[in-house]
């Protein structure tokens, strides 16, 4: 029994419309089919001229393309946009290739079960799952009964997509009661023969319109390449009909990654082996972790102080210290470790050019000190640099703690500032969309220092000056 996971589909949302889409590291190019381009209702623009670097199907037939169009993806609620071939009976009808991996950062972490896809260096997390659709999948055409340790041929129905075509056949990854063999089919009036084998003690018996096996055509189905013509050379004789030696080059799935630290791998890029060969040992899809031994992630544990609930055994706390450490880029321990959040920098409108100035508070010789190191923190990390217009005064607050928290009275500025009206969901609304997956654990994490995480355009910092204790004016830059 075949239990190995091996779909390569993500569900990607256009329009109103949720898309199988297949992750191909073989096909230099993204593309759909035209028809699903036309139920799509996607703008198809025609190619002006043969595509110089026509793409190659499985089998070595080129695949024809008609056009390109540009595809709004919405993964997770997030919009990308990526501009696709539109080809003629393409299977499966949409197909995102390596173009689309190396623009947006993709990683593929192959040690989840399922496999997890990832975009933007992990801000996007989707699993992969398998794709057994009507359009793709082979069904029995009568109930048939196998007996123990027997093999036998079965006759199929096949997608009338694929009627008097070579066809490749493999078992699902689903759990059966028997074995498919994978195996090369003619269909002919949409049937097919497919071979399994029973290797029980006890006869199996299989139910008219059971989805055996799942079913890839060989002319349409696209592992694509580009083949690459080089100018033929111009001879001076009479002989016109000089033979052009041509190449393939495919797209590199390279298994390298980047190492961070203690052997963190992330996940890279794909580069094309055409021009950037010595790129490609440094860029790769998969994702393949570094083993961390026990003892290094006991240290990890006691440098962030993460609080583990005490009903894990040993293997999940471990599993999960295993998780957290591969990720620990995203967890800060003081301000110098705060990362800039990846957006457009923070622009304040203002509806008044006058300038805002405000007198220093008075503080003690203690608070004086405290603040100043606060201050030599927030510049030694990048969080403010020196300016020399308005000022706002600041002073100490106390913490549950007992530390003391410098804070910048900034309600003179504010009453300058555009408010920015931002709908934020509730509370309530989040927990119930989280319990509702019935989640086995929950974690809770506090950002720190969010604030300081979104940077300040440049137009804007001045209106964020302050003033030290030794009179030096700062302005903040995020």
């Amino acid at each position: 029994m075949n239990t190995d996971f091996d779909g390569n589909y993500i569900t990607v949302r256009i329009g109103t419309s949720n898309i199988d889409a297949l992750i191909d590291t073989g096909a230099v190019r993204s593309l759909i089919d035209d028809q699903t381009a036309r139920e799509l209702k996607l703008q198809i623009i025609p190619n002006a001229t043969r595509n110089a670097k026509p793409l190659l199907s499985a089998n070595g037939s080129e695949v024809e393309t008609t056009g390109h169009a540009l595809v709004e993806l919405y993964l997770q609620g997030l919009k990308v946009e990526h501009q696709m071939e539109v080809a003629k009976n393409l299977s499966p009808p949409f197909i995102l290739g390596t173009d689309f991996l190396s623009t947006n950062q993709a990683g593929i972490d192959y040690a989840m079960k399922p496999p997890m896809f990832t975009l933007f260096d992990g801000l996007i997390e989707l699993s992969f799952y398998t794709c057994c659709s009507p359009n793709n999948c082979v069904t029995l055409t009568r109930n048939v009964c196998i007996p123990a340790y027997s093999e036998a041929l079965v006759q199929v129905n096949t997608p009338t997509r694929y009627n008097n075509q070579d066809v490749l056949i493999e078992q699902t990854p689903s759990a059966l009661s028997v074995t498919v063999a994978k195996a090369l089919a003619t269909c002919k009036n949409n049937k097919a023969l497919c071979k399994v084998l029973n290797m029980h003690p006890y006869v199996v018996t299989l139910i008219k319109g059971f989805k055996i096996a799942k079913e890839a055509g060989l002319v349409d189905s696209v592992a694509t390449m580009q083949l690459c013509q080089p100018p033929s050379t111009d001879n001076n004789n009479d002989n016109n009909g000089d033979m052009t030696h041509s190449s393939a080059h495919a797209m590199c799935h390279c298994p390298h990654t980047h190492s961070y630290g203690n052997s963190i791998s992330r996940p890279g890029k794909v580069t094309d082996v055409d021009g950037a060969r010595e790129r490609v040992t440094d860029m790769g899809v998969a994702y393949i972790p570094s083993t961390v031994n026990h003892s290094d992630l006991d240290s990890f544990h006691t440098a962030y102080g993460f609080k583990l609930s005490p009903q894990l055994d040993e293997a999940q706390r471990y599993e999960v210290l295993e998780l957290l450490h591969r990720y620990k880029m995203v967890f800060a321990r003081d301000m110098t470790e705060i990362q800039l959040c990846k957006s457009e920098p923070l622009k304040l409108e203002l509806h008044s050019h006058r300038k805002m100035f405000k007198s220093q508070y008075r503080l003690s010789e203690p608070d004086k000190v405290e603040m100043d190191r606060q201050i030599q923190l927030m510049a030694k990390s990048g969080v403010i640099e020196p300016s020399s217009y308005y000022n706002s005064p600041t002073y100490l607050v106390m913490k549950k703690n007992g530390q003391k928290r410098m804070v910048v009275d900034l309600r003179g500025v504010n009453s300058l500032i555009i408010p920015k009206l931002v709908q934020l969901p509730q509370i309530e609304e989040l927990l119930e969309t989280i319990t509702s997956s019935k989640p086995r654990c929950m974690s809770t994490m506090d950002i720190l220092s969010a604030f300081y995480q979104v940077p300040l355009s440049e137009e804007s910092r001045d209106l964020t000056t302050f003033t030290g204790p030794d009179g030096r004016r700062w302005r903040y830059t995020r």
